[in-house]
């Protein structure tokens, strides 16, 4: 039977932390007494999936609790491919500037300190530009006309049209 640690909305193994996983200290390498050198521990497994489902509930609010400013900069990407240990996020290109604040070396550092600190995983990160199509919102979707923009003012500012 596996038991499951949740760590910031991030399952991993019983036993396992990021402190840990993959350096491969062992305890009691100091020649302290009484220490009994354990084996180093292998990283948690982590698959694409499991990062789309926790990048805006546990990963960003990470982020942000290292810099909101970048974890605000960073809402506008979504994890799209792991392949080696390598992260990509795609931002659309509407938002090109945003991932150009997100590639300066200390942003992304921080992007690789709240992924281990929630995954326990040391994982690379990469940028891409995708499309400007958001999550949710249907390709095929026509503009807003006139009529539709005036009536979201209307309802929203609870606005009224006067007759001049």
């Amino acid at each position: 039977m596996s038991v499951v640690v949740e760590r910031r909305g991030f399952s991993l193994p019983r036993g396992v932390s990021p402190e840990t996983q993959g350096e491969g200290r062992e305890s009691g390498s100091q020649g302290e007494p009484g220490s009994v050198a354990a084996a180093p521990a292998e990283a948690p497994s982590v698959e694409l999936e499991q990062l789309q489902e926790a990048w805006r509930r546990s990963i960003l609010p990470a982020v942000e609790e290292r810099s909101i400013p970048i974890g605000k900069t960073l809402s506008e990407a979504h994890p799209s491919e792991l392949t080696d240990d390598v992260l990509t996020f795609v931002f659309p290109r509407s938002a090109a500037f945003h991932m150009s604040l997100a590639e300066d070396p200390k942003n992304a550092a921080l992007l690789r300190d709240a992924l281990y600190a929630v995954t326990g995983r040391k994982l690379a990160v990469a940028f891409a530009l995708g499309d400007d199509v958001h999550a949710g919102a249907a390709a095929d979707e026509e503009p807003a006309n006139e009529e539709d923009v005036l009536e979201l003012m209307k309802s929203t500012f609870d606005a009224r049209e006067l007759e001049l």
